[in-house]
């Protein structure tokens, strides 16, 4: 893809769901991660907080730091000190994959988006600066000796090099002018950046609207180059970002053989849209010279001895030109039609109309691909192993070769007469080899297995893939066993060993409204789905209960009396609280004993801005009225995961589980004690009642050898598998649980996600599956899904490394369970 590196989160409150005890084996373990990306040679930038963002829940902070009294990310030492086990302890890691250590890291990011935010004035702050600093120290306490980076939101320049205090050694910026609308540019843009070393030294100027280009409706970004390369940049884009018009213009910029205006053959360029340029003048290409080209470049490469090769692009139908000097042979079209040559001054000005037809123009002994963009996404330009240290990481001394090829292409190695390729395709695929840096090659294997080559009538290299994918069908899921998830609302259940809510005092910034403390995090629950229970003897006057609850955005909750629903909120995704009254439709019983269960979807908690603790804000009832009667003569208790804090299933971490009976049982890890279940199907009986059912099955794969099929689970895609025209409701929540790991959450009246993936690995692709759902009913007349499977997508042929299974403990008895 052109990519040399990546950076990579570690998220605390998956680590460290325990306080004090911070995991890093298993799953958690970054050991195979660092192995892959030396091996494919991609440099890493960590970032591990402590603070993330990165849309977790709580910005990756662990739920018990949310009860502290100290000011989160501040400089507050209740703060600080929690932070050090887990950053000593990373920290350690990763200091030991540097590249100093023969590792993959490269740099390293303190906190995440520590910069202003809406509410935060005067950033930053005496208090922020030494936070900053803090945080920086640790890291390097811990090993740390990469440069460290931050990211900043605004473009203000906080904690640039330079700035004292919490100073970083290279300043990040973290923008979006248009959100996240790039990921079509990503290859392109990656390629032509890793060839294009003068861009590193580039000097930025300022944008301007009007200055290079014929009209104030485009801006242009300059970046000059340094006194060695002379190569300039110039980025091209609507001056409103927004725009959505097609905008000609020409352009005025300096070459090194002078001053020109083009295209100079007549004609205007043109923006289209939201698209973006960069337009190059003095460009190195191995040692020849592009005076200036308005097509952006995708790669280029040294071949054989002199040879060059170079692949511009265009979107269909602009206008492009190129010039060379005139020290060039003559160009000549040697492969498609439509290119304008002619000779002006001292260069060759080359001018066409970008169209899916490919044109190569040969000048000398460079050759010039002038492609369509959409065809630009075929060509890979995949770098030749080295020797260690380099080895397969990306340096300017390594050869490479171009290839046309399709879906995708990992490496290359150039081996006697033969090109070796690894890659994926799903399709039958013909591979063109574009340059090659050696002479004498005859022959193409791809994924170790020899092609018949040819060579075609313009010289190049050719070879077919031949794809014949295995008939892949989704597995039947028959044998649903089925039990009650939510037994709370029998008469007899026991609650004795619930946690009682019975503390009057709450270090939240959100001031209590009830006797005593109802928010979920300081009774230690802090993730999916929790439950309360209200107990009170009656007088016969309570008329009404009233009721505020938060959960998130898109949170739901359900509320009965005893056995009877008053009433749910089915969610919205502009709500992260919602306050309901239920009236009694008959007179309560005086003297009798009555329960309130109120069942709540947490969706997590808010992210926040530096020092604001808006990520502390609760979860779970934050008042409450029952009318008729005091606050005080309501008992309250609470549960949510099995144990809290101190969860039972270290395997697949803190964030796994939720209240839901099934779940603190244990019962969507593989072989529940299903034997005396009944037999249920989610599909085609569902529950006809309020309330929360759970099914598991079991499923076998059997995917054959050397083929990738990405799988989902595949919930009610279609509307009528939605519930439309089903006699139950219409208002219902699903989890999925894959061999015990939650893999999703379906809100069928919200939605719009019908399709979960789930990676190799946790399925196991050759042998047994366990599939578990809870589905809870938010309506009086219950719910079941309009359908459930197990869905392959195509098959890829693929040079993968097939990965491992990862751990899949399953059920046993919890002492203590309720």
């Amino acid at each position: 893809m052109g990519f040399s590196g990546v950076s990579f989160y570690t998220d605390w409150g998956l680590l460290e769901g325990k306080q004090g005890e911070v995991i890093v084996d298993g799953i958690w373990s970054l050991d195979e991660f660092f192995r892959a990306a030396s091996e494919a040679g991609i440099y890493l930038l960590a970032r591990p907080g402590p603070y993330v963002n990165a849309e977790l829940a709580a910005g990756g902070l662990p739920g018990w730091t949310l009860r502290l009294k100290a000011v989160i990310r501040s400089n507050d030492p209740g703060y600080l000190n929690v932070t050090d086990n887990y950053v000593s302890t990373l920290g350690k890691i990763i200091a030991d994959a540097q590249i100093t250590n023969g590792g993959p890291v490269v740099l390293v990011q303190p906190e995440n988006e520590y910069s202003t935010y809406p509410g935060v004035t005067n950033f930053p702050n005496q208090m922020n600066k030494e936070y900053m600093a803090f945080v920086e120290q640790q890291l390097r306490d811990a090993g740390i000796v990469v440069p460290l980076i931050d990211n900043d939101n605004v473009i203000r320049g906080s904690f640039a090099p330079g700035t004292g205090v919490g100073a970083v050694d290279i300043y990040g910026i973290d923008a979006y002018p248009l959100r996240y609308n790039w990921e079509a540019e990503t290859k392109l843009e990656a390629n032509f950046l890793k060839v294009s070393s003068a861009y590193l030294t580039a000097t930025p100027g300022n944008a301007t609207n009007g200055s290079y280009a014929s009209t104030d409706a485009i801006s242009v970004t300059p970046l000059f180059g340094s006194n060695d390369t002379r190569t300039n940049f110039y980025v091209v884009r609507h001056a409103d970002f927004t725009s959505t018009e097609n905008t000609p213009y020409t352009l005025s910029v300096s070459t090194s053989l002078g001053s020109v205006t083009i295209p100079q053959l007549g004609g205007s360029l043109t923006i289209d849209g939201r698209d973006s340029k960069i337009h190059v003048t003095d460009y190195d290409v191995g040692g020849t010279r592009l005076l200036y080209s308005t097509a952006d470049i995708f790669t280029w490469a040294k071949g054989v001895g002199s040879q060059r090769t170079v692949i511009l692009y265009g979107g269909a139908g602009e206008t492009h030109e190129l010039a060379i000097p005139s020290s060039n042979s003559t160009p000549t079209v040697t492969e498609g039609s439509g290119v304008t040559i002619r000779q002006l001054n001292s260069s060759w000005v080359l001018q066409w109309q970008v169209e899916p037809e490919r044109r190569v123009v040969q000048a000398g002994e460079l050759d010039i691909f002038l492609i369509w963009r959409n065809e630009a996404y075929n060509y890979w330009s995949l770098e030749l192993p080295a020797p260690e240290p380099i080895s397969n990481y990306t340096s300017p001394s390594k050869s490479a070769v171009i290839v046309k090829a399709g879906y995708l292409l990992r490496n290359a190695e150039v081996s006697g007469s033969s090109v070796r390729l690894n890659g994926d395709v799903n399709a039958t695929t013909d591979i063109e080899i574009i340059s090659v840096p050696s002479s004498g090659i005859t022959d193409i294997t791809f994924n170790d297995e020899p092609l018949q080559s040819s060579v075609s009538e313009f010289g190049r290299l050719t070879a077919t893939v031949n794809y014949s994918p295995p008939a892949i069908v989704g597995p039947t899921l028959s044998g649903w066993k089925y039990i009650d998830s939510l037994p709370e609302l029998q008469p007899t259940y026991d609650d004795s060993l619930w946690t009682v809510c019975d503390s009057p005092t709450t270090n939240n910034p959100r001031n209590l409204t009830t006797p005593t403390d109802l928010y979920s995090s300081d009774y230690g629950y802090h993730t999916g789905s929790l439950i309360y229970r209200g107990t009170f003897t009656a007088t016969g006057n309570e008329t009404s209960f009233f009721v505020n609850i938060t959960g998130g955005y898109g949170f739901a909750h359900s509320v009965w009396l005893n056995s009877t629903l008053l009433g749910s909120w089915a969610g919205s995704g502009s709500n992260q609280f919602y306050a309901q009254t239920f009236n009694f439709s008959t007179p309560l019983r005086r003297a009798s004993s009555y329960v309130i269960t109120a069942l709540i979807d947490h969706t997590g908690q808010d992210e926040e801005g530096p020092g604001t603790d808006a990520v502390k804000f609760p979860r779970g009832i934050i008042d409450y009225r029952l009318g008729g009667r005091s606050q005080s003569d309501v008992i309250w208790k609470i549960t949510g995961n099995f144990g809290g804090e101190d969860y039972p299933d270290k395997t697949r971490g803190p964030r796994n589980e939720g209240a839901m009976y099934a779940e603190r049982q244990g019962y969507h890890l593989p072989n529940p004690p299903s034997e005396s279940w009944v037999q249920s199907d989610p599909v085609q009986t569902g529950i006809n009642r309020s309330g929360v059912g759970f099914y598991t099955t079991t499923f076998d794969l059997d995917v054959p050898q050397g083929y990738d099929i990405p799988m989902s689970v595949v919930l009610n895609d279609t509307a009528t598998d939605s519930g439309s025209g089903n006699s139950t409701g219409l208002n219902y929540r699903v989890q999925i649980f894959v061999n015990g790991y939650q893999f999703g959450k379906y809100v069928n009246n919200l939605g719009p996600q019908t399709s979960f993936p789930v990676p190799e690995g946790i399925l196991d692709y050759n042998g047994q599956n366990t599939l578990a759902v809870t589905l809870w009913a938010l309506d009086t007349n219950g719910a079941r899904l309009g359908g459930i499977k197990i869905q392959p997508q195509t098959p890829l042929l693929s040079s993968y490394s097939k990965p491992a299974t990862v751990p899949m403990p399953g059920w046993s008895l919890r002492q203590g369970s309720y």
